[in-house]
C-alpha cells in the first residue's frame, strides 16, 4: 500500500508535469495565436479605414484645408478610444503588467530621439501626406483597394527608408539629445497615475469629435447608402471606424506586447534584401534585424490589411474606383512619408494613434508637427 508521503509526492509531481504541459502548449502555439490576432486586427482596421473612406487621397488632402473632416473624426475617435482602452489595461491587475511591457517597447526606439527629430520628422511626414494623399500604413489599404499609383507611393516609401538608413549615423550624432529625457510619459511628468490623465483627456478629445460631427455630419461628406449590409455599403461613420481602430490596441498589447504601428515593417523587409556584409559595413541601420515576431509582426499585420482592403472594396463595389495622385507625387510623397517617419521613429499610427493613447511626451510634439507640415503645404498648394 502506498504511503501518504509517497502519494503526496506523486500528486505534486503530476501537478508540476501538468503545469509544465500547459506552459509548453502555450509556447508551442504562441506564434499561431499572435498571427491570428494580428490578422484579425488587420481585418478590423482595414474595414475601418476603407469604410471611413480615408484611403481616398482626396479625403486626406481635403482634411488639410478643412474642406472635409472625415479623417479628423476617425483619428480623434481612435485616440479617444485608445486612451480609454489603455486606462482599463493599466488598472486591471491581470493586464497591468502587459500594459507596462507595451509602454517599454514603445519607448525603446525613442531613447535616442528628442524634440528636434520628432518635430522635423513629423513635419516631413505631414508634407508627404499632403503630396501623396496617404500615410505609411494606409498605402497598403490603397494598394488592396486598387487606388491608382499606390504602388509608386510604396516604392517611394522604401526609397525613403533606404536613404534614411544611409544617413542615420550622421543624423543620430547631429540631433541626438544632449541628455536623456527625464520624463517619457505625460503622467510621469505631471506626477499622476495614467488613468487620471488619460480619461479626462479622452473626454476633451471626444467632445471635440462630437462638436465637429454636430456641425458637419459625416453623411454630408462621403457617399452613403441605405441599402445593403454593413460590408456592402460604401461607407460607415468615421466615429464607428475610429472606435474599431482604438479597440484594436487591446489584443495587440495582450499578445505581441506592442501597439499599432507600420513603418518598422518597411525596415524589416528591406533588411532581408540587403546582404549582411553590406549592412554591417555601410547600412548598419538594417544590420541584425531578427527573424522573429518582434520584427515581423507589423509585416503580418500590413499583409492582412492589403488582403482585407481588396475584399472589402470588392464587396462594396469600390475596387479600382478611387483616383490616386500622379506618379511623381506618389514617389515624392512616399519618400517623405517614410523618411520623416523613420526620423521621428513613428508615424500617424505609431505616434498618432499609439503614442497619444500611451501619453508619450514626444508624440505630443510629433503629431502637431505632422498636421502643421501637412496643412502648411496644402495652404501653399491652394495659393498656387
Amino acid at each position: 500500500m502506498m504511503s501518504s508521503e509517497s502519494s503526496s509526492l506523486q500528486t505534486a509531481s503530476g501537478d508540476a508535469a501538468a503545469s509544465k504541459g500547459k506552459v509548453s502548449f502555450f509556447q508551442a502555439n504562441k506564434s499561431l495565436i499572435q498571427i491570428s490576432v494580428l490578422s484579425g486586427c488587420g481585418v478590423a482596421c482595414t474595414l475601418a479605414f476603407e469604410k471611413a473612406r480615408v484611403f481616398d487621397p482626396s479625403v486626406i488632402q481635403d482634411q488639410m484645408d478643412f474642406s472635409r473632416f472625415v479623417m479628423l473624426k476617425m483619428f480623434l475617435t481612435a485616440v479617444t478610444t485608445g486612451l480609454v482602452s489603455m486606462s482599463a489595461l493599466s488598472i486591471i491587475p491581470a493586464t497591468k503588467q502587459k500594459f507596462m511591457i507595451a509602454r517599454d517597447a514603445f519607448v525603446g526606439p525613442l531613447k535616442c530621439k528628442g524634440i528636434l527629430s520628432s518635430a522635423i520628422g513629423g513635419a516631413l511626414l505631414g508634407m508627404g501626406m499632403t503630396i501623396s494623399g496617404t500615410c505609411p500604413g494606409m498605402v497598403f489599404v490603397q494598394i488592396g483597394g486598387g487606388v491608382s499609383n499606390a504602388v509608386y507611393t510604396l516604392a517611394g516609401g522604401f526609397a525613403g527608408v533606404l536613404v534614411y538608413g544611409l544617413v542615420e549615423p550622421f543624423i543620430r550624432s547631429a540631433i541626438r539629445p544632449a541628455q536623456p529625457a527625464k520624463h517619457h510619459w505625460m503622467d510621469h511628468y505631471l506626477g499622476m497615475n495614467f488613468a487620471s490623465v488619460a480619461l479626462p483627456l479622452a473626454v476633451v478629445i471626444g467632445s471635440v469629435v462630437a462638436a465637429v460631427e454636430y456641425y458637419v455630419p459625416w453623411s454630408t461628406e462621403v457617399v452613403t447608402s441605405n441599402t445593403g449590409n454593413f460590408l456592402t455599403v460604401p461607407s460607415w461613420s468615421p466615429i464607428v471606424s475610429g472606435m474599431m481602430i482604438g479597440l484594436a490596441q487591446v489584443p495587440l498589447v495582450l499578445t505581441v506586447d506592442d501597439t499599432l504601428g507600420s513603418t518598422t515593417a518597411y525596415r524589416t523587409i528591406l533588411a532581408q534584401l540587403i546582404p549582411n556584409s553590406l549592412s554591417k559595413k555601410l547600412l548598419s541601420y538594417f544590420h541584425g534585424i531578427q527573424n522573429n515576431m518582434d520584427s515581423w509582426w507589423q509585416v503580418i499585420y500590413l499583409g492582412s490589411i492589403m488582403i482585407t482592403a481588396y475584399v472589402s472594396a470588392s464587396l462594396s463595389h469600390n475596387y479600382n474606383s478611387v483616383q490616386g495622385v500622379s506618379i511623381p507625387s506618389s514617389l515624392i510623397g512616399g519618400f517623405l512619408l517614410l523618411f520623416g517617419s523613420r526620423l521621428a521613429s513613428g508615424c500617424t499610427s505609431g505616434h498618432g494613434l499609439s503614442g497619444l493613447a500611451l501619453l508619450k511626451v514626444l508624440s505630443f510634439v510629433n503629431v502637431p508637427a505632422i498636421f502643421a507640415g501637412a496643412m502648411g503645404l496644402q495652404f501653399i498648394r491652394n495659393l498656387l
